[in-house]
């Protein structure tokens, strides 16, 4: 079965994390096979297009530990997983100065705001192992200021 997992930074307040995870969507519909993300159009009884959504499940987790956004990014990588990444330096500047920015950076864990991946279900659960689930707490605290 296949499934896309975002794996999020719990250090990041939630309204950034909800910008990074929409970017990093985008992105990664983008990089991923259209047929492997089994995309679904929804009309209503007008017959409007309301939107598109896949089939596959959608988990949000977040790292324990900043190091292990590092390790999810590189062990799905080397695994062969469809991989975008949300970094804070794509919170500033313009796009071209990002992408100066990252590509003359060595990427750490603190840098790693959120993660999409899609691939294999038993994949995706070696690669995000040190993760847990996103819940209400987790939303809650990173709502709450400082």
């Amino acid at each position: 079965m296949k499934k896309i997992v975002a794996v999020v930074n719990p250090a990041v307040p939630a309204p950034i994390l909800l910008n990074a995870v929409g970017h990093a969507a985008l992105g990664l519909g983008a990089m991923a096979d259209p047929e492997g993300l089994a995309l679904r159009s929804f009309e209503d009884r007008a017959a409007r297009d309301l939107g598109m959504m896949t089939d596959h499940p959608l988990i949000i987790l977040k790292a324990k530990k900043t190091v292990h956004l590092l390790r999810c990014v590189d062990d799905a990588l080397q695994a062969g997983l469809v991989v975008n990444v949300f970094l804070q330096a794509h919170r500033f500047g313009e796009p071209a100065e990002q992408a100066r920015t990252i590509r003359s950076d060595e990427l750490a864990g603190d840098e790693i705001v959120a993660i999409l991946i899609a691939g294999d279900a038993d994949q995706l659960r070696e690669v995000t192992r040190r993760c847990s689930l996103f819940d209400e707490r987790s939303a809650a605290a990173a709502l709450s200021p400082g």
